[in-house]
């Protein structure tokens, strides 16, 4: 996730959420199958972090193009992802990509908020995806996003704060069209109300990792508690379907 090592996150990692997990994953379950349905040949994964994403991709994309600072883990290399080391928030990032990579979709999962100029960034996307091309994004919803008394964002490594309509507006003024909104309430409030469980019980984090499901499982849980749909609720997310105008 874009070098931020407080903000990196595993599928695995118990020393996260389950349900934060299982909302990232879910994300990439949901672009993968629409590879699936759409026969999508070259994807690309920016901010991939450690992988996973990249190798649910690869499941159904010919070619995923995987790009952050640092190396996915063994564990999700295969022989149809391609790894590329770059800072995002470089101008000159996609220069690390193959002078010919154009592709049929991208990923940008969770991302924007840690760019620099995140119109910038898109917009440098735009001139590699195909028309017609699908993006795949998401952000959190500056509804939920913490702030001092001068309107300064308190988390340390978020560099933006996006309204729905911030982010659509910025999406479409880099020559995109937004076909799907997406959100995940379920896990969102599955992850608040274990937040206020372990208030009220004054329990330790470990109380939480005893009780979460198996990891083994994490792929059908995924699909059960963060599945994305149109029922906004208390999302802390905002996911976008999109299409290369």
């Amino acid at each position: 996730m874009q070098g931020d090592s407080n903000e990196y996150i595993d599928i695995y990692d118990n020393n996260v959420s389950y349900y934060i997990r299982c909302e990232h994953l879910a994300r990439y379950i949901y672009a993968s199958e629409q590879i699936r349905k759409r026969k999508i040949k070259c994807v690309l994964d920016a901010a991939c972090g450690s992988g996973y994403g990249s190798y649910e991709l690869a499941k159904y994309a010919e070619e995923v193009i995987s790009i952050d600072q640092k190396p996915i883990y063994n564990q999700y290399k295969k022989a149809n992802i391609k790894f590329f080391a770059s800072d995002l928030n470089k101008n000159n990032w996609v220069d690390s990509l193959p002078a010919d990579a154009r592709l049929d979709a991208a990923i940008c999962f969770e991302t924007l908020e840690h760019i620099n100029n995140p119109e910038s960034f898109l917009v440098e996307i735009s001139k590699i995806i195909k028309k017609k091309g699908l993006l795949f994004i998401s952000v959190p919803d500056g509804n939920f996003e913490k702030v001092d008394k001068n309107e300064n964002i308190l988390n340390p490594f978020h560099l933006h704060s996006f309204s729905e309509e911030d982010i659509k507006n910025i999406i479409e003024k880099c020559g995109f069209s937004v076909i799907r909104t997406l959100y995940q309430p379920v896990s969102s409030a599955i992850y608040r109300n274990e937040a206020r469980a372990l208030r009220d019980l004054k329990a330790e984090k470990n109380l939480a990792l005893k009780m979460w499901p198996s990891t083994k499982n994490i792929h059908y849980y995924a699909r059960l508690y963060a599945w994305p749909d149109e029922n906004k609720g208390q999302s802390y997310s905002i996911m976008l379907m999109c299409e290369k105008n």
